[in-house]
């Protein structure tokens, strides 16, 4: 069964190589490298992507805290029941503190969860999933050499565009 209109090769890659750069010009994590040569939609498999970016602090201690830059790793598992994925994040942040200079606040977050990819195209699948997990967090500060640390557990929403520009 035939999905939607079949566009011509070239303007495929016209449109791919489009969507290829705003998303890595307006999205914060890196390309995504599929494990297979097939569509992402045809087959099982895992998909891996690494990214980083500027974090912006929030909450309570929002006044208290630096931007700082994070990094992450993400992988994404396509089970054999059609349009259900599982997700895996691993991520790290590091935020200086305002008012004491050398003293930080880092934090490492590890989730997993399910979720469900929508095939738009070969080469475009929107995806969601809901994950758990935990999230470490580690105060050091620099002036008295104490340290804290915290586990707190942790729930995760993400959606993405999943782009494959290249058959």
């Amino acid at each position: 069964m035939k999905r939607g209109y079949r566009f011509s090769r070239t303007s495929r890659y016209a449109c791919r190589a489009i969507v290829a750069v705003l998303l890595w010009s307006f999205g914060p994590s890196a390309t995504v490298f599929p494990t297979t040569d097939e569509s992402v939609s045809n087959t099982r498999g895992f998909l891996a992507g690494l990214g980083g970016g500027y974090l912006v602090p929030g909450g309570t201690f929002q006044k208290d805290l630096n931007p700082g830059i994070g990094y992450g790793a993400t992988l994404l598992y396509f089970s054999a029941w059609n349009m259900i994925l599982f997700e895996s994040n691993l991520l790290y942040g590091r935020y200086d503190v305002n008012f004491s200079p050398g003293s930080y606040l880092s934090q490492v977050t590890v989730t997993v969860g399910p979720g469900l990819y929508f095939p738009v195209f070969d080469w475009l699948q929107p995806y969601v999933s809901l994950q758990g997990g935990v999230n470490y967090l580690s105060f050091t500060f620099s002036q008295t050499g104490a340290r804290e640390d915290a586990y707190k557990p942790i729930g995760l929403m993400s959606a993405g565009l999943l782009v494959q520009p290249f058959d």
